[in-house]
């Protein structure tokens, strides 16, 4: 990979990391569309870019991640059960989300966006602030 495959893909990165879409879908599609080969250097490319979001939005909320331990307790808490999952079933994840069908699971991530959209347009949420978030909620 080049410098201008580099900026491509940061850019890429960039713009879609904050949007309601997802960034590594995004990156996987321009990383192929680019010619540039699956390979270990490529998959730790990606990771890397997208720490510098994560920890971005770390420095923008330090005040309130360092205020409480709360919010660790319930990130933590939010984490198990997504990275149970995650261990115990990647392969068939892998399998699920190969290169050739992300643009289909793009589309039908997007279709359930709107129908959830208008299903709860009505619908309030009374919780404006993580910490008053309970541990199911979070």
């Amino acid at each position: 990979m080049g410098y201008y495959e580099a900026l491509i893909l940061a850019i890429i990165e960039g713009i879609t990391e904050y949007l309601p879409v997802s960034s590594t879908a995004h990156l996987v599609l321009a990383s192929q569309y680019l010619g540039l080969k699956e390979s270990m250097f490529l998959y730790t490319f990606n990771i890397v870019i997208q720490l510098a979001p994560i920890l971005s939005v770390m420095i923008i909320f330090r005040k309130r991640l360092t205020a409480s331990l709360e919010i660790w307790k319930k990130l933590i808490a939010a984490f198990i059960p997504v990275g149970i999952i995650g261990f115990l079933f990647a392969d068939h994840i892998d399998a699920l989300f190969s290169v050739d069908l992300i643009p289909l699971w793009m589309f039908i991530t997007g279709l359930l966006f709107i129908i959830i959209e208008r299903y709860h347009k009505e619908d309030r949420c009374d919780l404006y602030e993580i910490e008053h978030a309970s541990y199911r909620q979070a």
